[in-house]
């Protein structure tokens, strides 16, 4: 199939189609969805009107180095702050990857290769999830798949033009990622054991250590807070990965899709020839060196999410594109048609408004703006940032220097997330909401129930009182972790200090650093 496909003249409008359903996708529902969490949190803490203000803020609130959140700025400053804005750095950066793919299946076997690894990449559920994210991953994932091209094209090769693209591609994905480091130290060890020319691929490396040194105080700096082994079990994570490579949203999706490509990769290895088979054995081996250092690292620092090591997406599919291709003609179509067809599920169901969705903080906000009268909103954990961003600038409620933060209002309203993951790749009509169950201790008798809303995985609890009531907010959110409490319309008094609860010290999307 790949190799018909390689051998017609409309290669050039193929990839431009697969460029444009790519670029579809991301673009036509980049503002359909809230912010979740640490989106939120890179627009209310990270955005600054000054660079300088932005880029001072990275230290102590981030995990990641400084690249993406120079381009935010720069954007947000351009085109404001709205969603599309903000998140179309990353569906840039996604529609990049997927001719980048182009560019490292032709390396691997041929133009048909790499039209079949950039269609999948155009589809994938957990590639269109992060290329609609005002988070790095995208970019990380594009500037990582250019350096894997060019280690791939300085294995062929004995110029210098690829070892100065690899260099300048692995510079500026460590300045996004620093997990970027891992998959260059792979390709490094993989060049210099080689190619002849280790001169020429030494000299190529030194920029890239120069960078990863000076990085080194400030990652060093951010790993002390967190631990990633508090967002979920490890083999519960170690599950997740496996199934976002494949399909985010389905389960069954990713197994299915996961049988075809082992058995893709299977049948080519047993049957192609040998430089079919260096190529895939090559995507492997620098896949398995990236999960092998971050799995070894897990006993002493647990860095293991999917979003670290998203860059084995591309890897991997390439090894399977480079496979099916090698593969007889009527078989190759089938598994590569059938493999597509999986893996446009979960793009599809997002596109669509289906799972996966993240929480819908923007609708539940919306329903507060309506409102008439003074009411207080309080927000449960992982809402803070997100109804910061989506209700009235200034209507965080605020506490006296040296007393709770008091306000007397006729509606309480309690907005919470259901569900325990903080991102929400779940069933949106799944998961225990927060309060919903029961009543707050900490609400008066005065206020009765009014009203239940469920809004996908967002749930929104009201409470009407026949008179204006106190209440003590400061009281309602102490001593819980990303809780967060609003009064509106905008107190006529405010002061500067905000009244939210402080951070636990838990790992990125848990209410602290991301």
């Amino acid at each position: 199939m790949m190799r018909s496909l390689a051998r017609t003249p409309k290669v050039p409008i193929l990839l431009f189609v697969v460029i444009a359903i790519g670029g579809a996708l991301r673009f036509v529902t980049l503002s359909s969805q809230s912010l979740w969490l640490d989106e939120a949190f890179t627009v209310n803490v990270n955005l600054q009107p000054g660079l300088g203000d932005t880029l001072a803020t990275i230290p102590d609130t981030s995990y990641l180095p400084h690249l993406h959140f120079i381009l935010v700025w720069l954007s947000s400053r351009i085109f404001g702050d709205g969603e599309f804005a903000l998140r179309s750095i990353s569906a840039l950066a996604g529609m990049g990857t997927i001719a980048v793919g182009y560019a490292i299946g032709r390396e691997l076997r041929g133009k048909g290769t790499g039209l079949l690894l950039a269609a999948i990449i155009a589809v994938q559920g957990s590639l269109l999830w992060y290329s609609q994210e005002l988070r790095p991953y995208a970019l990380y994932t594009l500037l990582t798949s250019l350096s894997f091209f060019f280690f791939l094209r300085s294995l062929r090769t004995e110029g210098t033009g690829a070892l100065t693209g690899w260099s300048a591609a692995s510079v500026f994905a460590i300045a996004t990622h620093y997990f970027a480091g891992l998959l260059v130290v792979v390709e490094a060890a993989w060049l210099l054991r080689a190619a002849q020319h280790r001169r020429r691929i030494a000299v190529a490396i030194l920029p890239v250590a120069a960078v990863s040194l000076a990085y080194a105080p400030l990652a060093l700096h951010q790993s002390k807070a967190g631990d990633y082994g508090l967002y979920a079990p490890f083999h519960s994570r170690l599950g997740e990965v496996a199934q976002d490579l494949f399909d985010p949203g389905y389960p069954m999706v990713a197994i299915l899709a996961g049988i075809i490509s082992i058995a893709a990769i299977a049948l080519a290895l047993r049957g192609t020839g040998r430089a079919a088979s260096v190529g895939t054995l090559t995507c492997l081996a620098v896949a398995a060196g990236l999960v092998g250092i971050t799995l070894a690292l897990a006993p002493f620092k647990d860095y293991l999410l999917f979003r670290n090591l998203i860059p084995v997406t591309v890897i991997l599919f390439a090894a399977v594109a480079t496979s099916i291709s090698g593969l007889p003609r009527s078989l190759g179509i089938v598994l590569g048609s059938l493999l597509l067809a999986l893996l446009s599920v979960s793009s599809i169901s997002q596109t669509l408004g289906g799972d996966p969705q993240r929480p819908n903080w923007r609708a539940a906000a919306d329903i507060e703006l309506q409102q008439k009268g003074t009411r207080i909103v309080i927000g449960g954990e992982a809402s803070g940032d997100p109804l910061r961003y989506y209700l009235t600038p200034g209507t965080q409620a605020q506490g006296a220097p040296s007393g709770d933060a008091v306000y007397r209002a006729r509606r309480l309203v309690l907005i919470s997330q259901c569900g325990r993951d903080p991102q929400a790749m779940l069933d949106s009509s799944g998961g225990r909401c927060e309060w919903d169950r029961g009543r707050p201790a900490w609400i008066s008798d005065a206020f009765r129930p009014f009203d239940d809303r469920k809004l996908g995985n967002v749930m929104v609890r009201s409470f009407e009182a026949q008179r204006p009531t106190t209440v003590n907010v400061t009281r309602a959110i102490a001593g819980r972790p990303g809780y967060t409490a609003f009064v509106l319309p905008r107190p006529a008094t405010q002061g500067r200090a905000l009244v939210a609860a402080e951070p636990s010290g838990g790992p990125p999307g848990r209410g602290n650093k991301q």
